[in-house]
């Protein structure tokens, strides 16, 4: 009897410890919230960080019709960049009429390390694959939305543009610290098509290369659009 306690014992002390280190998975504290005037907001929770790529959609908000594939690196770092990354690319999205309002998409996660050091160099990149008409404009931010990158803005059409910005901010004193990027469709009208991707990093000290990043703007969604080739694509106005 007493081997049996004891056996039952170490079980529940290895399940306990098995619990206690395994993956955070998926966290409410990783979101994407998709966004326009006069429409319920709708929320993505539960993604996974740490490097997995994580796809929603297609859904409908207001006239837009998108699809979102994220990923980070939180709570640590991407060993590629060299710092705390996230990325978020918003593909497939069209319109069937002329929106009423634009289209905001919101990618955060508050849970990045805070031992980077301060301040951060936080780099935000746009790419775009195709932007049929209008503007997409973005900024990456730190804890707050006030304390960002300067907006960079990709105007079509446009096909492989290419723009970005940096700013020395502030992380705060706290453990931890929240990466995120906001992008806004506008002037899309009806029957449009954008194509974009957004990618934030923060790094002490600044990145050895800048270049990293650029190039690889397009690779996080670069199986889904691979994926959908097949598709005959929409003209471009």
């Amino acid at each position: 009897m007493m081997r049996i306690r004891n056996f039952l014992a170490l079980v529940a002390l290895l399940v306990g410890a098995a619990i206690l280190l395994a993956p955070a998975g998926a966290r409410a504290d990783y979101e994407v919230v998709i966004s326009e005037t006069g429409f319920a907001t709708q929320s993505f929770l539960g993604l996974t960080s740490g490097g997995a790529i994580n796809t929603r959609g297609p859904i409908t908000i207001g006239q837009y019709s998108i699809t979102v594939t994220t990923s980070d690196s939180a709570p640590g770092i991407n060993p590629f960049f060299g710092g705390a990354l996230i990325s978020q690319n918003t593909f497939n999205v069209t319109t069937a009429r002329a929106p009423t309002a634009d289209l905001v998409v919101q990618v955060f996660d508050t849970t990045f390390a805070n031992s980077l050091g301060a301040p951060l160099f936080v780099k935000n990149s746009l790419s775009s694959t195709a932007i049929s008409r209008g503007t997409v404009t973005t900024f990456g931010y730190v804890n707050t939305i006030g304390n960002a990158t300067p907006g960079v803005t990709l105007t079509g059409p446009n096909i492989g543009g290419m723009a970005q910005s940096s700013a020395q901010l502030s992380p705060g004193a706290g453990p931890t610290f929240t990466l995120g990027n906001v992008a806004t469709v506008h002037g899309l009208g009806a029957n449009g098509t954008d194509n974009f991707t957004v990618t934030t990093l923060a790094a002490v000290p600044e990145p050895a290369s800048g270049v990293m990043v650029l190039t690889a703007l397009p690779l996080l969604g670069l199986g889904y659009w691979w994926r959908r080739r097949q598709v005959r694509p929409q003209a471009i106005a």
